[in-house]
């Protein structure tokens, strides 16, 4: 029996005070071309000082085949292939076929 390996990362975010905000920019840039398979997040504090930490196991979207793909920028390729894992996912909830839902060419007219 062969196991997959996912690739992982650890994201530790500091408690801005100043803003009273936690930036998630850095987290939110990360997942943009992921597909999260498991996360794990821990809020913590040290020193006084508060943290989220956020333990990310993924896989990297692929590159879309086909023509309809061709020549989308990077944003729009990611969108993509969010709205393709959606359809796919929504088809095998609903137990139709993912072209049911909206062909590639529907998906690339939306983003």
């Amino acid at each position: 029996m062969r196991i997959k390996k996912m690739p992982f990362e650890i994201i530790t975010i500091p408690f801005n005070t100043e803003g009273k905000i936690f930036n998630v920019d850095v987290l939110n840039n990360f997942c943009l071309n992921k597909k999260i398979i498991t996360k794990k997040v821990e809020f913590f504090s040290n020193n006084g000082k508060f943290f989220w930490t956020v333990f990310l196991e993924y896989e990297l979207y692929i590159k879309p085949s086909g023509k309809e793909a061709e020549g989308l920028s990077e944003a729009k390729r990611i969108c993509y292939e969010k709205l393709r894992e959606w359809r796919k996912e929504r088809a095998e909830k609903d137990g139709i076929p993912p072209y049911v839902i909206a062909r590639n060419s529907d998906l690339i007219d939306i983003v």
